[in-house]
């Protein structure tokens, strides 16, 4: 079978979901929360900590600017605990804070160039053939991203690939079956 771009770009796609990541969103979110706790007065702690209290409770968003990321990081998430200075967004300007949340910005700025570099080889790479099993039989360790070599019953379905590969990003199929999770099919 013929290695169309659709394919291609679906084997690319699956190489790299199964690239672990880092979630640096949350990372953030948890440094936020855990430094605002520690900000927070010890009797408002003792109030907030009470669950029957929480309700009393409000929460406010917060940013920061990033040199890193080149811009202002806003919607990071509702946060409790939160100073009402303006009424607004908080502004965190602690240089402690600051400069915590600047590491976890140049670890994700670095995460996102690494993976645009996988992407890169694994493209050049598998443009380097021209059917699937040329792809199949040099790559052996990849053989579980591209599709079976049969002939498609329909030659108008290999465009699916993108279809399958987005519909994987969303979390299908069920998370237990992994192996079917990466393997792309055409027909």
């Amino acid at each position: 079978m013929r290695l169309t771009e659709s394919i291609r770009s679906a084997f690319v796609h699956a190489v790299l979901q199964d690239t672990p990541k880092v979630d640096y969103v949350e990372q953030r979110q948890k440094l936020i929360q855990d430094w605002l706790y520690a900000m927070a007065p010890a009797p408002v702690m003792r109030v907030f900590k009470d669950q029957s209290y929480r309700r009393y409770f409000s929460t406010n968003h917060v940013h920061y600017h990033s040199p890193i990321i080149g811009r202002s990081s806003w919607g990071l998430g509702k946060f409790w605990l939160v100073p009402d200075i303006d009424g607004n967004t908080y502004e965190l300007k602690d240089k402690i804070i600051l400069d915590k949340l600047l590491e976890v910005d140049r670890a994700e700025k670095l995460q996102v160039e690494q993976h645009g570099e996988l992407a890169r080889k694994l493209t050049a790479t598998i443009k380097a053939f021209n059917t699937v099993k040329q792809a199949r039989d040099a790559l052996p360790e990849f053989v579980k991203y591209l599709p079976d070599d049969a002939d498609p019953k329909c030659k108008t379905l290999p465009a699916i690939t993108d279809l399958v590969t987005d519909l994987v990003k969303a979390g299908w199929p069920d998370k237990g079956k992994k192996d079917d999770k990466a393997k792309v099919k055409t027909a």
